[in-house]
This record gives structure tokens, C-alpha cells and sequence, in this order.
């Protein structure tokens, strides 16, 4: 029997019959008081994860900024259920992408919060630190191999769908220690994640 498995978070949609076999999981990080403050004083909020708006909305379930700006679809739709204002949405889910959006949107006069993963892309702070953007970012979450995390029980035929570059990350971690010679389809979600894995030169 031919089985896919997802190595990731768990999708938003898991496609009926293939398994969601996690190697990462969320640890999130400590919540501050400047953090809570940046909230109040930023005209304009930037998501660039589902999992940093779930994070951040059960410390600060407010309005906060006037305009709330994402990468992908489920992000955006995430922020429409909790009634905060989305202005844009970038089209390529990438960190290029949500640039790319804001970079004739913007004035120069908005005062901007991002909340986001430990170890993000310097992208986008490089081109507001290059444009002098009031941005104020904070890590409020990190992504880490699961306790007891094993690989799956691959056979040939099977697929491993790969979510992120974390994911990737660990994959090659808990492959130091695990044979895996079987033929498989890998697919990866997103550029940067397939860009992660042909960067890796991970091998099945």
C-alpha cells in the first residue's frame, strides 16, 4: 500500500487517507512586555505564519494595528476569523512576495510590528532597514524536532511531503541515524521549502 506522509505541523487540511507524521513542533517563546506595547503603538501588523497569529491572538486577542498584512491565504483567512483588518496579501508565499506587496503600499509614516519565528529570513528586515521603516519585530516562537521524533516507516512508492525548511532541517538531523535507501517521491510546499531541500542535497 502506498502511503503519503506529512513530516511537518499539521496542514490546515490533511488530504483523506495520507498520514501526518510530525518530526517539528512549536515551542513557543516568552511573552514581554514590550512585545504587548509594540501591539498598542503599531499602525500596521505583519504575519508571515498561521502559527504566529494563533500564538500572538491568545496573549492579545485586540485589535491592535489598523492593517494586517500576510503572506498566504490561510494566514489572511486566520486574521479575518479573528476580525483583525487584513489590507494585503501576498500572492507568492514567500518573504519576496510580501515585499514585493508592500513596497508601493507603504508611506513611510507606518509604524510596524512583526511577531514571527525564531531564525526568520533577514529579508525583509534588510529592505526596511535599507528604506528606514519603523519596524519593531520580536521572535515569539521557534520550531524544534519533536521529542522522540522517528522517521516514518517509508517503502518504496511512498511520498514525504515536506512544510518548511525546519522540517527539511530535521529530516537531515534524524537521518545521521536512520538508513533510508527506499525510492520515494519527496514533495516540498513553497519555493523556499524545495529550495531547503536541493540546498540540503538530501539523498533517499
Amino acid at each position: 500500500m502506498v502511503r503519503t506522509y506529512w513530516l511537518g505541523l499539521r496542514p490546515s487540511q490533511l488530504p483523506e487517507g495520507e498520514i501526518h507524521w510530525p518530526l517539528i513542533e512549536i515551542e513557543p517563546l516568552p511573552i514581554t512586555e514590550e512585545m504587548k506595547e509594540a501591539w498598542e503603538w503599531a499602525s500596521d501588523a505583519i504575519w508571515t505564519s498561521r502559527t504566529a497569529v494563533r500564538l500572538w491572538s491568545q496573549v492579545c486577542p485586540g485589535l491592535g494595528p489598523q492593517a494586517h498584512w500576510a503572506v498566504g491565504e490561510g494566514t489572511a483567512a486566520l486574521l479575518q476569523q479573528l476580525h483583525w483588518p487584513v489590507a494585503g496579501v501576498a500572492s507568492v508565499m514567500t518573504a519576496e512576495g510580501l515585499r514585493d506587496l508592500l513596497k508601493d503600499r507603504w508611506t513611510g509614516k507606518e509604524r510596524i510590528v512583526w511577531y514571527h519565528a525564531a531564525g526568520s529570513r533577514d529579508i525583509l528586515m534588510e529592505e526596511w532597514e535599507a528604506s528606514h521603516r519603523n519596524v519593531r519585530h520580536f521572535p515569539i516562537y521557534e520550531t524544534v524536532i519533536c521529542k522522540g521524533a522517528k522517521l516514518p516507516p517509508i517503502e518504496m512508492g511512498d511520498t514525504l511531503v515536506f512544510t518548511s525548511p525546519s522540517c527539511v532541517k530535521a529530516w537531515g538531523q534524524l537521518r545521521e541515524s536512520a538508513e533510508v535507501s527506499k525510492r520515494v517521491t519527496v514533495r516540498c510546499i513553497g519555493p523556499i521549502t524545495q529550495q531547503a531541500w536541493e540546498m540540503a542535497k538530501v539523498t533517499l
